[in-house]
Parts: C-alpha cells; structure tokens; sequence
C-alpha cells in the first residue's frame, strides 16, 4: 500500500479514466485544476490497496462526519446522442449564452436555489474549455433557469447543473444547448443524475428520444451527504445537481 497525496497529472487522469469505466463518474483532466484552485484546502490522496473498501457511506460518516443526508435517492439516464430529435418547444421562453445575462441577476436566482454564494465555482465552472451554458427567461424577462452541457472523457456528455422552474423551461434549455455542441450526435452518451422526487424528468426525455433511445434506473448507490447540518435546496426544480459541487458518496 502506497499513500500519495497530491499526485501528478497523470495520475489524476489515470485515476478518472479507472473511475468512468468502473462507476460511469463524469470528469476532465481539467478538474484537478479546478479542485485545487477552488476549494481551500485541496488535497487529493490517492491510495493503491488490492482490498476492496466496503460501506463507504458509513466510513464517510464515522471518520469524516458525512452524516446528514436528505431522504431521497437518484435516478441515472443515459440517453444515446444519436439517436435524439429537437422537438418542438414552447415560445413563451427564450434563452441567452450565460456571458450574455447579468452576472448579478444570475446569481440572485442561484441563491434561489442553494442558499450558498457559489458565485466563484460556478463561473470557474462556465469557463472551463467545452462547457456550454444558457439561462432561460420568461416573457417578463425573469430567469427561470439554466443548463449546463459538458464534454467529459470517455465521449460522453454530462449535464451539469441543470435547474429549470418546469417542464416547458427544461426542454427550451435543453434544446438550445444541445444545439450549440459541435457533432452532439457522434457522442457516446448523454448522462443525467437527478433527485428522485422529480417526477418529470423522463417526461422531458420522452420529448427529445424514444424509449429505445434512454435508459433510467433507480441508482441506490447515490445520495447526497454533509456535516454538521443538511443544506436545503428547491429540488423541485433541480433536473441535475452540479455534483461537484457537494459531497456524494457510494457503497
């Protein structure tokens, strides 16, 4: 057993590669520099072990204090590039490339939705090379949500964050941004991870792909976990969680 901390490069993206293949985990090489100049106090140790781990989620808790989680789990959906249809959407709502939206207006609807100011994380996040982001207005010209689409290894794509106020503000979204990825077709995947309690995300699925075209399954090996107290957020409206964003563990 050898403990690094703070590897090199490569090793970090050997690391993501092992973790996509294994876990279907959505990363970038990128984001170890992201991790480490975002977050204070980043280290990242890496441990080789022949033995496997067992009931992390409970490790998590007893040794770093991961104990506070909400009831709900996630669902994962897969959708197959190629094989979706921009289908018609509403014109009641419209969308802008988010270097186009006051940052200010932005992050007050942010705060709507996550009681933490994430401006900084969040902008890091736009900014990074193949991210793409629009937010969506209503007729008043109040922001009602936003998506993000990114390139990840393995050619896939994984939506993250994604919050939209309903169904009709989702599929505009998410039609406008499919739109602005170069080759969307020639992807491997489309990856969603989603709360549980939102009932209407196979819904919006069902408008851009056929049943053959997606799979969904109940994941019992996600959820989201803190310490010291839950932070609330409005998972009504929350089609991805920007999972980098919060600790998540599986068994």
């Amino acid at each position: 057993m050898k403990l690094v901390v703070n590897p090199s490069q490569e090793v970090f993206n050997q690391l993501i590669d092992l973790s996509a293949a294994t876990h279907g985990w959505s990363h970038q090489p990128y984001d170890y520099k992201f991790y480490s100049e975002n977050f204070d106090g980043y280290w990242l140790v890496a441990v080789v072990d022949k033995e496997k781990a067992f009931n992390m989620s409970q490790k998590y808790a007893d040794v770093f204090g991961f104990e506070k989680m909400p009831s709900y789990w996630h669902y994962g959906a897969n959708v197959k590039p190629g094989m979706v249809k921009i289908p018609e959407v509403s014109g009641e709502y419209t969308t802008k490339n988010w270097k186009d939206v006051d940052e200010n207006l932005l992050d007050a609807y942010d705060l709507t939705i996550c009681p933490r100011d994430r401006k900084k994380i969040m902008r890091t996040w736009f900014e990074q090379d193949q991210v793409y982001t629009r937010v969506a207005f209503d007729s008043n010209q109040q922001i009602v949500g936003y998506c993000t689409i990114r390139v990840i290894n393995l050619n896939r794509l994984a939506v993250a964050p994604f919050y939209a106020e309903n169904e009709g503000v989702a599929a505009r979204l998410l039609a406008d941004v499919i739109q602005e990825i170069p080759d969307f077709e020639k992807f491997e995947s489309l990856l969603f991870l989603y709360p549980a309690i939102n009932e209407k995300m196979e819904s919006l699925i069902n408008r851009f792909v056929g049943p053959d075209g997606y799979s969904i399954g109940y994941s019992t090996k996600k959820r989201t976990q803190f310490t010291k107290k839950l932070i609330e957020s409005r998972d009504d409206v929350v089609a991805l969680k920007h999972q980098d964003a919060e600790k998540r563990y599986e068994n």
